[in-house]
Order: C-alpha cells, then sequence, then structure tokens
C-alpha cells in the first residue's frame, strides 16, 4: 500500500463564515479542497490563520496569535512532507513567509500561495518588504498563481526558474449558482445593481457612489452588501449627496440572504483598485448578471471587455456611469455579455478540476 503524504496546511479554514458574517474567497478556496474527492489522498494536518474582520486590530493581538500559529507549525513541521500555504497580504505574507523560510531550512516541500490584489503595491515598492518577499518566492519549491498577470509579476519580482511558477485561477462551485436568473428576464422594471465585499477605498465603493450621483434620474436601485473600515464613510456620502433612495447599505450578509441579492440583481459592479482573483466576480457571472468591473489585477483575463462584461478604469466613477447607463437601456446586451460571463466560468472556473490539478501538483512534489 502507497504511504500518504502528510500536508501540513496554513490557511482559512474556520467555521463558514467569520464573527461578521463573510466568507471569503480564501475561506472557500481553503474548505473547498478540505472536502474534494482529490483531498482524500493524502493526510491533512492544519493551521487555521483566517483572520475574523478586516478592520484594524491591535498590534498585540496580531503577534499573539502569530505566536500561537507559529508554535502549532514548528511542533507539527516534522510530520510533514509537503508545506503549503495560503497567504494575503501585509502581516499574512511575513508570518507565512517566515514559515516558508524555517520549513525549507529543515528540507520540506513547499508551496505559497499569495491571494490578494493588495500585495501589488507593497511588493513594487523598495524596501524590506520586496527584499523579504523575493528572498521567500526563490526558496519555496512552487509559486501558485492566480493569474497570467501575477505569475508575471512574481517572476519579474524574483526569477528563477519559470516552471516554479503555477498558474492556477481561483475556483467555486457553480452548482447553485447556475439555477439563479439570467440578467434581463425582469422585463419592463428597472434593472438592480450589486456590490459584495469589502467596504473600503481600494474596493472602488466611493467611486460607484460617485457614479449613482452622476446617474441621476437614471439611476437605478444598488445595493452594497459588506462591511469594512469604509462603511461609516459610505453611509455619510449617500446621506450628503441625497442618495438614500438609490443606494442601500447592507452590512455584511449570510450565503442565503448573498444568493437572494444575487438572483434579485441584473448588473454587478467591482470597480477595485487592487484585486487578487476576486471570487465575488466568479460568484456573479456564474449567478447570470452583466458585470462592470476595473482593469485591474486579474480582471482582465476574467472578463475580456465587451465579450464577457464591461472593464472600466480604476478611479473614474464617469467611466462606471457610462457603463451602468449603456446596461440599463440595453436589455439585450446585457443578456448577451450574462451568458457569455456565465459560460467563461463554467469553463475556466470548476472546482473539480481546480482540486484536481492541486492535487496532482502535490503528489509531484
Amino acid at each position: 500500500m502507497i504511504k500518504k503524504k502528510t500536508i501540513l496546511f496554513v490557511g482559512a479554514f474556520g467555521s463558514a463564515s467569520s464573527e461578521e458574517g463573510h466568507t471569503g474567497g480564501q475561506l472557500f478556496a481553503c474548505n473547498s479542497l478540505l472536502a474534494s474527492e482529490a483531498a482524500r489522498e493524502f493526510n491533512w494536518l492544519l493551521i487555521d490563520s483566517m483572520a475574523s474582520t478586516n478592520r484594524q486590530r491591535s498590534l498585540w493581538e496580531r503577534l499573539s496569535k502569530a505566536v500561537i500559529r507559529f508554535l502549532a507549525f514548528v511542533r507539527l513541521l516534522p510530520k510533514a512532507d509537503v508545506v503549503l500555504l495560503f497567504s494575503s497580504a501585509g502581516f499574512s505574507f511575513t508570518e507565512k513567509g517566515c514559515m516558508a523560510l524555517l520549513a525549507r531550512r529543515f528540507g520540506k516541500k513547499v508551496v505559497l500561495a499569495p491571494r490578494s490584489g493588495l500585495l501589488q503595491d507593497a511588493l513594487e515598492k523598495k524596501g524590506w518588504q520586496r527584499i523579504f518577499a523575493r528572498r521567500v518566492i526563490r526558496r519555496v519549491d512552487c509559486l501558485l498563481c492566480q493569474s497570467l498577470f501575477w505569475k508575471d509579476f512574481y517572476y519579474k519580482l524574483a526569477g528563477g526558474p519559470k516552471e516554479k511558477y503555477v498558474h492556477r485561477p481561483n475556483w467555486i462551485d457553480v452548482r447553485p449558482y447556475l439555477e439563479l436568473h439570467a440578467a434581463g428576464e425582469r422585463e419592463g422594471q428597472r434593472p438592480k445593481v450589486l456590490f459584495l465585499g469589502w467596504i473600503t477605498r481600494n474596493k472602488g465603493v466611493f467611486d460607484l457612489i460617485a457614479a449613482a450621483r452622476l446617474l441621476g434620474e437614471d439611476c437605478p436601485e444598488i445595493m452594497l452588501a459588506g462591511d469594512g473600515d469604509g462603511m461609516e464613510e459610505a453611509r455619510r456620502q449617500v446621506q450628503a449627496a441625497g442618495l438614500e433612495g438609490c443606494i442601500q447599505l447592507k452590512g455584511w450578509v449570510g450565503a442565503d440572504e448573498k444568493m437572494r441579492l444575487l438572483a434579485e440583481s441584473e448588473i454587478f459592479v467591482l470597480p477595485s483598485y487592487r484585486d487578487g482573483y476576486p471570487n465575488a466576480l466568479l460568484e456573479a457571472m456564474a449567478s447570470g448578471l452583466a458585470c462592470v468591473a476595473s482593469r485591474t489585477g486579474s480582471i482582465p483575463e476574467i472578463i475580456v471587455s465587451g465579450k464577457h462584461g464591461l472593464l472600466v478604469e480604476a478611479g473614474e466613477p464617469e467611466q462606471i456611469a457610462d457603463a451602468l447607463r449603456l446596461l440599463i437601456r440595453d436589455v439585450p446586451l446585457r443578456r448577451q455579455l450574462a451568458d457569455a460571463a456565465r459560460r467563461r466560468v463554467l469553463q475556466n472556473n470548476s472546482l473539480e478540476q481546480a482540486t484536481r490539478d492541486l492535487a496532482d501538483l502535490l503528489h509531484q512534489l
């Protein structure tokens, strides 16, 4: 009988959602990998690094939790054949980077999966984070890249063998979304627009509010589902612009409420400044929504503008307003883009294929 490899997996596990009701892309990726058929081919040692909130936390709180995780990592490391590390940006990347260097020091195979668009700004600047990231990437055995954009970005940063940089797009379970409507089905009714994600400047929420103001009488019902450090500022801007009748601030929504909002909406907007490979966009495309998103990070690989959705430049409310106005008025175009977007996700972001590919990669190490 062939001995199963033991994978020490550091990522976001937790429960179905955080204490604020958030279900994030990294949480889904980690849990869906463990629940897959392919996962049965390995033994798993898990360390949960999920943050309960994206709001500012004290340095003491972050350090104390990181120390506990690191001690658990040191204790479990001798039992592992391969170390799999899912990382966000900032403190998360530093913590996982230190784990990667320690694991390589002890001769373990290491797969690092950075999964945040915010890493782009941090690593483009000269400084210790760039130097540290270059060292970490050069030491790991494999760097999982969410798109060709990120594969090129990390290769230019750290160099080395090109085969180390492996392109694996994000995945979702498309089945529940396929039961939802196709965009434009409620003819005669004004379409609803949905934003789903963190309420922060980086996600372009304030630009969406500015676009709603520019639309004037053409402004549809816009639902902002999420929470974050920008929530109070978003509420202030909506009130100041007199948009209370147009924009609803939903706060965090659970899985059932998220599906209801996707079913009610015809258009999805994600005007991010930086993004990795946004699951919310994949979910909206799979749900049959016509999508407007910014031309940043991996998004141009997900959406070809004019074919699977409409792309705008980040930080340009006028372009967001023009795109929304076009989709509101042109129902056939809305349907065409939504249908193409759904087919795109079915072809490129299958849960079964992605988890199978990742398992094959772990076997090869």
